[in-house]
């Protein structure tokens, strides 16, 4: 009974191997599937397949698939089948459900300081800070809050 091989090299498109690429070789007319893995070098080997047409593809994590259909190996034929992979694309859902404070509490980038002046005026009885700060219901005027004039 004859036989044919089926070797090659699978590459990145920027032409860099790909180690560990799975290939699989498809016997089109019994459906008879095939695997080999490439090595450090990128070459993968089929040695003794029935003969044929065939469809060969090659894959690996983190790009997509390549396919070459058609390819026919004959009686004590070595044919020779080289594969490009190209990066593919990466899809990532994220989904956030919690919503952002309105008050920023871990920085003080958009405060600001108050100087003694501008709590002396203040429409306040207390000329303590922070007193003035939470008192409400003063009138205005400094004499009827309690500061001299």
């Amino acid at each position: 009974m004859s036989r044919a091989s089926l070797s090659g090299t699978v590459t990145d498109t920027s032409g860099a191997v790909v180690p560990q690429a799975t290939v699989e070789a498809l016997q089109t007319a019994t459906q008879s599937k095939f695997t080999a893995t490439t090595n450090e070098s990128g070459v993968y080997n089929f040695i003794g397949l029935p003969l044929g047409d065939y469809t060969v593809t090659a894959q690996r994590a983190s790009f997509s698939q390549a396919v070459r259909l058609n390819v026919v190996l004959t009686s004590n034929s070595a044919v020779r089948v080289d594969m490009s992979l190209s990066p593919g694309s990466v899809s990532e859902k994220i989904e956030v459900k919690a919503q952002s404070s309105l008050v920023e509490e871990r920085s003080s980038a958009y405060g600001s300081d108050l100087e003694a002046t501008s709590l002396e005026s203040l429409p306040c009885r207390s000329t303590a800070a922070a007193q003035s700060l939470w008192i409400s219901g003063c009138h205005s005027g400094r004499e009827q809050c309690g500061f001299p004039e």
